[in-house]
């Protein structure tokens, strides 16, 4: 019935929770402190390869280390730089693979948003070709990396990292 018996307490209950209320909503994404979103950001994306797809990546790394030593090259960079080359030489992209979904081998990009944005942004790729912003990425890196197992030269994938750095 009562909280308390002294109608001192009662009172201070009551204005403490007036003054909880009384306090204005300083929400950060309505204030003036937003931050700007990093230039450097990427965009990362987890391919679904097949085992056998893993294995060319790696070793498509392996033959670019052998031909450039000076270069220091992880796998993702390396797989970044496929998509980058498949995104300036749209040609050699088949869009009609195959695409596996789901697999238990994954393979990674980065690609800087400004670039991303031209698979997924509102007039991108995925949507231009009618495929899912991953599937999109799928297909364009292993196009690529088929490209430069094929005959390509190991060159040009260097030469986007020249790009990359200017």
């Amino acid at each position: 019935m009562f909280d308390n018996l002294n109608p001192l307490f009662q009172e201070a209950k009551s204005s403490v929770k007036k003054q909880t209320l009384q306090r204005p909503n300083t929400n950060k994404a309505q204030g003036k402190n937003k931050k700007a979103p990093r230039k450097d950001k990427g965009h990362c994306v987890k391919l679904p390869v097949t085992f056998e797809q893993q294995i060319l990546f790696k070793t498509s790394l392996k033959r670019f280390r052998y031909h450039f030593p000076e270069i220091e090259i992880k796998q993702t960079k390396y797989n970044t730089l496929l998509l980058w080359y498949a995104l300036d030489h749209l040609h050699i992209v088949d869009w009609t693979m195959d695409y596996i979904g789901t697999s238990e081998h994954h393979m990674t990009t980065k690609l800087p948003e400004y670039r991303y944005l031209e698979i997924g942004g509102i007039n991108g790729l995925s949507m231009q070709k009618g495929l899912s912003e991953r599937k999109a990425v799928c297909i364009m890196t292993i196009s690529a990396l088929k490209y430069i197992e094929k005959g390509g030269y190991y060159g040009e994938i260097l030469q986007q990292i020249r790009t990359v750095k200017e």
